[in-house]
């Protein structure tokens, strides 16, 4: 219980990927994740329904552009890593974005509603976000890293306000 409401939320993540050795030094994994956080489709009912992750933590899983926390979100990632050589390392992660439920709200990583739609009527999708980065260690535990990130909005997006593509 929460403030006199009911909880009966959950989320939950899937990942998995191969490894490929293509040279003495030149490795690839390829993969895929799906993750998925419960929504709220009335918050007014004395339940919760949307998953509230004990640590807001979604740059790593859920896109470098911070735009989505793990809450009321379906995500679909498809990775893949091409390190080169023994240090150097390429990534590529494809999200695509819908939600749980319409009604909820997109919410970001701290738990801000980004847009939301009380009628309920947008499409679910919201968007596809591409991560290009490349790590290189420099010292141990201290890595350069460098990318590119952008998101292309779609139909919930749109229909809440959000026109254009974004840039990270």
């Amino acid at each position: 219980d929460q403030a006199g409401d009911h909880i009966r939320a959950f989320g939950g993540a899937l990942e998995a990927g191969v490894n490929l050795e293509v040279g003495e030094d030149v490795k690839i994994r390829v993969g895929g994740e799906y993750a998925f956080a419960s929504g709220d489709q009335d918050p007014t009912d004395g339940t919760i329904e949307r998953f509230d992750p004990l640590l807001p933590f979604g740059h790593f899983y859920h896109g470098h552009m911070d735009l989505f926390g793990w809450r009321n979100l379906h995500n679909a990632v498809f990775k893949l890593k091409v390190s080169p050589m023994a240090k150097l390392s390429i990534h590529t992660d494809l999200h695509f974005f819908w939600l749980d439920k319409q009604k909820d709200g997109w919410l970001n990583p701290g738990g801000g509603i980004v847009r939301r739609d009380v009628t309920g009527k947008a499409r679910d999708y919201v968007g596809a976000e591409i991560d290009v980065y490349v790590k290189y260690p420099l010292w141990d535990r201290v890595y350069m890293w460098a990318g590119y990130s952008h998101f292309w909005p779609g139909q919930y997006a749109r229909d809440t306000g959000l026109d254009s593509d974004e840039d990270w």
